[in-house]
């Protein structure tokens, strides 16, 4: 390849680097957590977009063009811009907010391993196109990765004699050794990323990346201080399993997202990786024995720093006949996977939530095999009263999770004050509100958060009086009062209350597991004719006139 026809090349990766400059720039009003995260990346873009047009210019000018170098196929320099453009293309994907839904773009979407990654390979990409701004550069660059290392080796053995040369020449050598070695992990990259998705494409980290941004700073970090907490972690407790359980609301899930940051944080990937799964009540679906023991060998591997030959032989033949994974396969893989490991650890966070008649006890019967027969620590959180959950775990070592006073006033005062409490309010009346839901709180997070948010609805402090006094001291109580409360909206304001918004999917679903077995507890009470109308509003919408023709035979017409 001439120099002409790969500054087309170049100046095709210029675009992405200034849609992800835009879409990482969209991020910096809206998400406070991330904000030297998103500096440093934006600096690092901004330097590669500097290179790229000083490199293209080179190539392009009749300077280089009268040298006859030629770029080999597989040269250091063709083969650094297309793994650019890939890793550029890969970054824009994950900034793009606007098909992940409207509050994605309040959620920062790399996590700090990626973040790390992303930003050692925008620098490396960096060092390489200023190392082939000049004619030299080009040429030697010009040649594949082994012949630039042999030339380079050569070069330091020649100029060890020349002291001007002494510290400057093996530093550049050992660049080179080092792009080489990036630039050929990038080629197995691509194969490594294609095997992981074979094994599993659950978005596992979504909910994760959730909790942790709407996660009160400062609380719930009184478990990782806890002896039961360290015993397990460390392997030195007689059981590798830990149970943490407690009372509907009390914050088990927020708590599960700290115990995974910490050990991210303070253990090596490589020898003890770390897999988790959040269950949800809302996905009893598609939470399968099959999706979730797939997604907890992705994670393995993904960690792992080298490829298990047996998985890459099984996606090799599997690829070629086009078969998928089985579930039998799934658990042996992973089994075999963990013997392997020094240590691996597993995080269950609400299997209580895991379709209990159809999947949970496929679920228990392997997670028992894996823990008498590996050496992986599990972590499963749940409520204590589950009779197949406690008949399991009941024997392990447990910590009982509650809501702690100083975490649930550090919260309310967030609440108060996000909630503009302190514009009708001074702080007596807020160290007023705290206590007393503080007191009441019954080990909880969901009853006072319920609770303050009925008290900020009232418009004047007379009212928030009122209220406070008023309030209940159980969390069905709580929900009536809610459900009152928002009866009692105006128009379309009588629609929105116990909800969240899903911030992947858009979708509207309730804000906790406690708050859809309340509404169908009490639904008689509560939506005496649901069937009803919604047979109702069914037949309505099919005398519309689009379904006169009858049926729509193929996805695309609908």
């Amino acid at each position: 390849m001439d120099p002409v026809s790969l500054s087309l090349s170049i100046a095709g990766i210029l675009p992405l680097v200034a849609t992800a400059l835009k879409s990482a720039r969209s991020y910096m009003t809206t998400v406070l957590n991330a904000k030297q995260s998103i500096t440093i990346l934006i600096t690092e873009l901004q330097a590669l977009q500097v290179s790229l047009k000083s490199l293209n210019e080179l190539l392009s000018s009749a300077a280089l063009g009268t040298t006859g170098i030629k770029f080999h196929s597989s040269s250091v320099l063709l083969s650094c811009s297309a793994a650019c453009d890939a890793q550029l293309r890969s970054l824009c994907e994950k900034l793009r907010c606007e098909s992940k839904g409207r509050m994605s773009r309040y959620l920062w979407p790399l996590s700090e391993k990626e973040h790390k990654e992303t930003v050692q390979q925008l620098r490396n990409f960096t060092n390489w196109m200023q190392f082939a701004l000049s004619i030299d550069g080009c040429r030697l660059l010009s040649r594949t990765s082994d012949d630039v290392v042999r030339v380079m080796s050569q070069q330091l053995d020649q100029f060890k004699s020349v002291q001007a040369l002494e510290s400057s020449i093996p530093q550049l050598y050992d660049a080179v050794q080092e792009q080489s070695q990036i630039l050929r992990d990038n080629a197995n990259s691509k194969t490594r990323r294609n095997i992981l998705d074979w094994i599993s494409t659950a978005k596992y980290d979504q909910k994760h990346h959730v909790l942790q941004s709407s996660r009160a700073r400062n609380t719930g970090n009184w478990i990782l201080h806890r002896v039961e907490y360290h015993c397990w972690k460390d392997g030195s407790s007689l059981s590798n399993v830990l149970w943490c359980h407690g009372a509907q609301g009390s914050g088990k899930t927020n708590l599960t997202s700290i115990i995974i940051d910490e050990i991210l944080e303070s253990t090596s990937s490589s020898t003890c990786p770390l897999a988790f799964i959040y269950f949800d009540y809302q996905e009893h679906k598609i939470q399968t024995p099959l999706m979730v023991w797939s997604s907890i060998l992705r994670q393995l591997v993904e960690m792992i720093s080298n490829g298990r030959k047996s998985i890459i032989d099984r996606y090799e033949n599997a690829h070629h006949l086009t078969k998928s994974l089985s579930l039998h396969e799934c658990e042996r893989m992973i089994l075999d996977l963990v013997q392997s490991l020094e240590c691996a650890y597993l995080v269950i966070d609400a299997i209580d939530e895991c379709d209990g008649s159809r999947f949970r006890r496929s679920i228990l019967q392997f997670l028992d095999h894996l823990v008498k027969t590996s050496k992986v620590r599990v972590l499963v959180t749940s409520r204590p009263h589950i009779q197949d959950i406690h008949s399991m775990f009941c024997q392990s070592p447990q910590i009982k999770t509650e809501a702690q006073k100083e975490d649930l006033k550090t919260y309310l005062r967030e609440e108060l004050l996000s909630g503009g409490m302190y514009s009708i309010a001074d702080e007596d009346f807020a160290n007023k509100v705290i206590r007393a839901l503080t007191a009441r709180a019954e080990g909880m997070f969901l009853l006072p958060v319920l609770q303050v948010r009925t008290i900020l609805n009232e418009p004047t402090l007379g009212d928030m009086e009122d209220r406070l006094e008023e309030l209940s001291g159980n969390l069905g109580q709580a929900f009536e009062e809610t459900i009152a409360r928002i009866k009692r909206q105006p128009g379309n304001r009588s629609h929105i209350g116990l909800v969240v918004i899903d911030p992947e999917t858009t979708d509207v679903r309730p804000a906790h597991y406690t708050i859809q077995e309340y509404l169908v507890g009490h639904s008689e009470q509560l939506f005496p004719r649901a069937e009803a109308e919604i047979a109702s509003s069914c037949l309505k919408y099919l005398l519309f006139e689009d379904f006169e023709d009858g049926p729509l035979a193929t996805e695309d017409e609908i």
